[in-house]
């Protein structure tokens, strides 16, 4: 199904404002306040806490994508050591192959494990005390955050779908209650009144899956 989140929080903002109007007959006020304010507000709410989790997702994601452009030349470079060094170990994918961000982190703790079980050799031990081994936990812990933000995202975006079916049938009931009250030609009606086939008429693409990267929805 697809659901135009944005039109539908601002259509409920509207039938809040419909019903505290001081002339609203006593109708339109009765049943917004028995049937609609409570699941309006719900979604009213997890809409917001949902623009709040992608607000948060970009930030973290953005840090993430730095920290792993900077790390890139030096992982590479220690990747290229250890093969040098033992031609015969399977070496995890470079970070521009891993696609996401679970596989980012297993790439990276891979190839440090992989140095970490030769510190007795010189070389190894070199790169665990050099950049790599020094930058590498906290590109590990940014991406992690990154992961939890967009996991943090996703559960916002259903908690927001599961709100919108209730809110949307006591909206069409509300409406036709307005539309009864006030007219069909009056301004309260065509305020809430979606003048398209269906509410479910457009989205945004989905947001990014847990541990991925990608744009979230707008």
């Amino acid at each position: 199904m697809m659901i135009n989140h944005p039109r539908h929080y601002r259509t409920l903002k509207r039938c809040e404002e419909i019903a505290a109007e001081p002339n609203a007959p006593a109708a339109v006020k009765q049943v917004f306040n028995d049937l609609l304010r409570a699941p309006a507000r719900d979604y009213l709410r997890l809409f917001d806490a949902y623009l709040d989790a992608e607000s948060a997702w970009r930030k973290e994601h953005a840090q993430a994508a730095a920290v792993l452009e900077a790390l890139d030349p030096i992982y590479r470079t220690a990747r290229s050591m250890v093969a040098a060094y033992l031609p015969s170990e399977v070496l995890p994918d470079t970070l521009k192959v891993a696609s996401t961000d679970t596989d980012k982190v297993t790439a990276v703790e891979a190839l440090l494990h992989v140095l970490e079980s030769r510190t007795a050799d010189t070389w190894a031990h070199d790169l665990l005390t050099g950049d790599f081994g020094t930058k590498a936990p906290a590109v590990i812990n940014e991406l992690n955050a990154s992961i939890a933000a967009s996991k943090s995202l996703s559960a916002a975006r259903d908690a927001r779908a599961n709100a919108y079916g209730l809110s949307y049938e006591r909206y069409l009931a509300f409406k036709r209650v307005v539309r009864d009250a006030f007219g069909d030609k009056s301004n309260e009606y065509h305020r809430i009144h979606t003048r398209t086939r269906s509410e479910h008429g457009e989205q945004a693409p989905s947001p990014v899956a847990p541990a991925t990267a990608g744009a979230p929805p707008a």
